[in-house]
């Protein structure tokens, strides 16, 4: 197991980080993969990738796997680098969140692309890591599925579907196995999308899921 020197202290009052602290596994969807392994020098997603790297090294030292089903892996090899890296370059303020120069050179996003893929692979063969083929039950699919079918609070609904720009409250068949998978596995999920955790109450009081985490509530400082 890998020794990260670094400390991170939480806050009394954030009782999620403390909560991770007993279980053997927690969950990263792809967004939070993908935060992790952009860091290229000092080009990064400042703020996210240095939590996403802070939070991984809380859990390395606290001897609790990283785990993710293979449709995760799956779903990010077919979206593939160029195009991941691409919506980050092309953004219209590379520099505030990157640091990148305005209007990067292609070969400059050619090299970052090879790094983050660099990154990507490093993580997934490291021994803190852990890749599962899991297949969900069709039932445990269903079950979650109806729940966004016939949610009962309209104003929590209206909220949820302004924030997602969209119609169908219904979240992707990736974001519902990873649900499925919460709560088959007995560990958290932590997620940067409301599709998880913008219903996590109501999915964990269902017995839809089991606990399912906001990326951007957990309160995490390293010294």
């Amino acid at each position: 197991m890998m020794t990260i020197s670094m400390k991170v202290y939480v806050t009394a009052e954030d009782f999620k980080m403390k909560r991770l602290e007993n279980n053997q596994y927690t969950i990263y969807d792809a967004q939070i993969l993908i935060y992790y392994c952009f860091l290229y020098k000092n080009h990064r997603i400042i703020e996210l990738t240095n939590k996403a790297r802070i939070l991984t090294e809380f859990l390395i030292n606290n001897d609790i796997q990283v785990i993710v089903p293979e449709s995760i892996i799956i779903e990010i090899r077919r979206k593939g680098f160029e195009k991941i890296i691409s919506e980050y370059t092309d953004s219209s303020y590379p520099s505030q969140v990157l640091g990148l120069p305005i209007n990067p050179s292609n070969t400059f996003k050619y090299r970052l692309q090879r790094k983050i893929e660099g990154n990507f692979n490093k993580m997934i063969n490291s021994s803190w890591f852990e890749v599962n083929k899991y297949i969900p039950s069709l039932n445990s699919i269903n079950s979650i599925k109806s729940f966004f079918e016939n949610i009962e609070d309209e104003d929590k609904l209206e909220e949820f579907l302004t924030k997602k720009n969209r119609v169908d409250p219904v979240p992707s068949n990736t974001d519902l196995e990873l649900i499925a998978f919460s709560k088959d596995m007995k560990a958290p999920v932590i997620s940067n999308d409301y599709d998880i955790t913008f219903f996590a109450e109501e999915l964990f009081k269902k017995d839809l899921s089991y606990y399912l985490y906001d990326f951007m509530d957990l309160e995490i400082y390293a010294n």
